[in-house]
């Protein structure tokens, strides 16, 4: 199944067995079918090469309420900060995948470290400036 149609199954589902999926990663369920369909966009940029870095999103996922999904720490869910906070929550929520997750944050970090050189490249990502201490890399 592709992750379009799995996005789209989750969306048509009964509230109640979306609500059961969603438990299972501590969020509401218009939050992860907002999540899900979101992910197949930055999917689709990426299998027809287009740049994520500097991109104005077209579809915006749904944040939850909370301090780490909102101003100053996350400047909004545009931009690939935001993403990739996202990614990261689902993957630490998945045991089986533990592992694969942390190595995939330090990869990330690593990357993010080394941004591209033009001006405002961080903030062009949605970054803020001390983006690494956000309480989603715990």
């Amino acid at each position: 199944m592709s992750f379009g149609a799995l996005s789209l199954m989750f969306k048509r589902m009964l509230r109640d067995d979306q609500r059961a999926i969603a438990v299972r990663y501590r969020l509401q369920p218009i939050h992860l079918r907002s999540w899900m369909h979101h992910f197949v966009y930055v999917r689709n940029l990426c299998a027809h090469h287009s740049r994520l870095w500097d991109r104005v999103w077209a579809i915006k996922p749904e944040l939850p309420p909370g301090k780490a999904w909102s101003r100053p720490l996350l400047p909004g869910n545009e931009r690939l900060f935001g993403t990739l906070l996202m990614l990261y929550e689902l993957l630490k929520r998945c045991p089986a995948v533990s592992a694969f997750a942390q190595e995939w944050r330090t990869r990330l970090h690593a990357h993010l470290a080394n941004p591209p050189q033009a001006p405002r490249s961080l903030e062009r990502m949605g970054l803020t400036a001390n983006w690494s201490a956000h309480p989603a890399w715990t």
